[in-house]
């Protein structure tokens, strides 16, 4: 009988053991499903295939698809603002820039052209 015999298997059944009781690919935890509308329901965001402006205050709508005879007047409009007084404020963010806009002068019929990705800010 060959001495080295018993010990290898014994150490066969060391490393079938360790494999049977270590992590392996059987041990793992399956990875969680991808979220879905219906488990995880949030803010319904707008297609961001087509450009939009964004409005940040007090509006129905915060966000308003862009197109290219789009104004500050109508954006407000179709956003639907919702205080029953004028804003203070009027702020269009566009890239780093900051435009003010007096809310009288837009009263008075000026407007203001809205590029794509523009956020209009409005304080009450």
């Amino acid at each position: 009988m060959n001495p080295l015999r018993p010990k290898s298997w014994c150490a066969f059944y060391l490393l079938m053991a360790g494999l049977a009781l270590g992590p392996g690919c059987a041990n793992r935890p399956a990875p969680p499903p991808p979220a879905t509308a219906a488990t995880n329901p949030g803010p319904v965001l707008p297609d961001l295939q087509q450009p939009v402006i964004w409005i940040v205050g007090p509006v129905r709508w915060p966000v308003v698809d862009w197109r290219r005879d789009l104004t500050l007047a109508r954006a407000i409009l179709e956003a639907e603002y919702l205080p029953a007084t004028d804003p203070r404020q009027i702020l269009i963010h566009r890239g780093t820039l900051a435009i003010p806009v007096e809310p009288a002068r837009l009263l008075n019929g000026e407007d203001w052209a809205l590029l794509p990705g523009d956020r209009i800010e409005i304080v009450p």
